[in-house]
């Protein structure tokens, strides 16, 4: 059958509309679409009328691949979220108060140390999911900016290390889509 993951991309002449489902997640996070599209409300038609998109059968399939991914991103599906590099070193003073980041400036660094107070802070995080920005806004940053005055807990860690990951893997895949001729 033609929309086998065997069959190669350029040849698959079907699609399902779960393939369509992703293939729309991976459009609404291109800068193109976001560019021209974003005033408009969502009318999924009226934005398909108004869609000029020239893509041939290959990128096509590879928007849909890059979108499965974003869907089972914002699902949590992915099991990339928990491998995550950074830490908590210790639980002493866990209130935030002021939140500063570090860069490193040696070439081994792969992060940014992301202080929460003066005592405490998160080793390694990723600098581009500290950085990814969701529409106007980056999560990892207004998740923590969110816990201003609170105490963080160790479900807290957790969900900081998820939201990384989530922020660096959705700043991969939108250059990927980016990258596509649409």
């Amino acid at each position: 059958m033609a929309t086998s993951q065997d069959v190669r991309l350029e040849c698959r002449l079907l699609f399902t509309p779960d393939d369509l489902t992703h293939y729309l997640y991976a459009l609404f996070h291109c800068s193109k679409y976001k560019k021209n599209f974003h005033h408009i409300p969502m009318d999924l038609l009226k934005i398909l009328e108004k869609t000029d998109y020239k893509l041939s059968l290959q990128n096509f399939w590879q928007l849909v691949n890059y979108g499965r991914e974003i869907k089972s991103l914002y699902f949590i599906e992915k099991k990339t979220l928990e491998q995550n590099a950074n830490y908590f070193p210790v639980f002493r003073n866990p209130i935030v108060t002021q939140i500063k980041v570090i860069h490193r400036g040696t070439k081994k660094a792969t992060g940014v140390d992301v202080c929460i107070n003066k005592m405490q802070f998160y080793k390694n995080v990723s600098e581009e999911g500290w950085a990814f920005c969701l529409d106007s806004y980056s999560p990892a940053q207004r998740w923590l900016e969110n816990k201003t005055g609170k105490n963080v807990t160790t479900m807290d860690v957790a969900i900081f290390k998820k939201n990384i990951s989530f922020s660096t893997e959705m700043s991969r895949l939108t250059k990927k889509i980016n990258a596509i001729t649409i």
